[in-house]
């Protein structure tokens, strides 16, 4: 062996051992400072996952007018098989600091320490990039993404009557001259006076999503997004060798303050249901995540959900295929909660469409809807830290053992 080849392998090894960037001195730094700089982290961890893992592959989705892009990277299981990771941050592009956090997380801590002979690992940063960007939830199209998944175009069919009798009230028109408006009074008078309306009507009419307004909230779209498209077709093709799947989206602001939410879907066949069962029974998971389930109260079956995919694309009955969104709650999901969400998205969506009074006013609206979906608490972020990295290291590591 000559010069030249002892140094590109001891090259080689050195890339395949140390990882890029080194572990955060400070936990608080796995959070971006923005989209831009999250994605550069992610590139850097697809250069030495491709140095360390056989067969790693790398694909670019360019997205819209701006040319973003949702960046993936797809570590195979090294020798057969059998059990397959998906973990996706920015469906909800303002929600992805933290779904970006726990991806550096579990590259960086969790990753390492997976036997990745039968596992395959995709990672999906920010499937909406231009959200992330702007810190909006939707895309440039005013698409909630997560409204948009599907594998027929019958979902922009659907109709949602509960949003289209408050439409009036959740779609304001003009520009946003105060910021510390309070919209959501009217919808406070329908539930506590006029009683027409429920907290929880209230909240699957605005949650689910709708198909009739383009310019309302969670709108749904009139066709898939290039991204929804994209990753439909990605995740037939990766995911076919494997008998065993374990979907995470990970989102932040519907649940309780600081609890992990893992919800689980409807959309899965008997073997996924027992295999689901068996998964979330740990003895010390309680104490690091809330099990909830879409008929759990707060809570809502939605349409176009993005963790539904793989169940749809894979429904034979000896499959395992289990979707979840992995929900850090922010403001609470009691009334008082509900109605700074609402209240914050009504005002954010009409300053995004029509404008804002003055430079003030636009900086307090983006402030808060902001901390809606990122909150600036040190003690907020820490929890977003050590029950995701419960859930990524405790209960993925369950799920390969219970799938050998």
């Amino acid at each position: 062996m000559n010069l030249l080849q002892t140094l590109t392998l001891g090259l080689i090894s050195l890339l395949s051992f140390v990882p890029a960037p080194s572990r955060a001195a400070n936990p608080a730094d796995y959070f971006p400072k923005d989209y831009d700089a999250s994605k550069a982290r992610f590139l850097r961890y697809s250069d030495a996952l491709r140095a360390k893992y056989r067969g790693v592959e790398t694909e670019a989705f360019t997205v819209g007018a701006e040319r973003l892009t949702v960046d993936t990277t797809f570590v195979p299981a090294q020798d057969s098989p059998r059990t397959l990771l998906v973990l996706t941050s920015g469906n909800h592009g303002a929600e992805g600091y933290a779904g970006s956090a726990l991806q550096a997380l579990f590259i960086e801590e969790v990753l390492p320490t997976l036997d990745l002979a039968h596992t395959g690992v995709l990672l999906v940063h920010a499937l909406n990039p231009w959200g992330f960007k702007h810190e909006r939830r939707g895309t440039e199209n005013n698409v909630n993404l997560n409204r948009n998944f599907d594998l027929s175009r019958d979902l922009f069919a659907t109709k949602n009557e509960g949003y289209d009798q408050l439409r009036e009230l959740l779609e304001l028109r003009g520009p946003v001259t105060n910021a510390c408006a309070f919209p959501a009074k009217d919808l406070l008078w329908r539930m506590l006076v006029r009683k027409d309306v429920t907290q929880q009507s209230l909240t699957e009419a605005i949650g689910k999503g709708q198909y009739t307004s383009p310019e309302g909230i969670n709108y749904g779209g009139h066709d898939f997004e290039s991204q929804t498209t994209d990753m439909i077709r990605l995740l037939a093709r990766v995911a076919a060798p494997y008998p065993a799947i374990f979907h995470v989206d990970l989102h932040t602001g519907l649940g309780k303050k600081g609890v992990l939410h893992v919800m689980t879907k409807k959309e899965m066949n008997e073997a996924s249901r027992a295999a689901q069962s068996k998964l979330f029974a740990g003895r010390d998971d309680a104490a690091h995540y809330e099990l909830t389930p879409p008929e759990a109260e707060g809570f809502y079956e939605i349409l176009g959900d993005y963790a539904n995919i793989p169940a749809k694309l894979f429904p034979e009955p000896n499959r395992v295929v289990i979707g979840i969104t992995a929900e850090f709650g922010t403001v609470g999901n009691g009334l008082g909660g509900k109605v700074v969400t609402i209240n914050r998205l009504i005002k954010e969506n009409e300053g995004y469409l029509y404008g804002y009074g003055d430079a003030r006013t636009e900086a307090k609206v983006k402030r808060d809807f902001r901390e809606l979906f990122f909150p600036s608490s040190a003690k907020w972020r820490a929890g977003v830290l050590a029950n995701g990295k419960y859930l990524l290291d405790t209960v993925v590591k369950r799920f390969i053992s219970q799938h050998p």
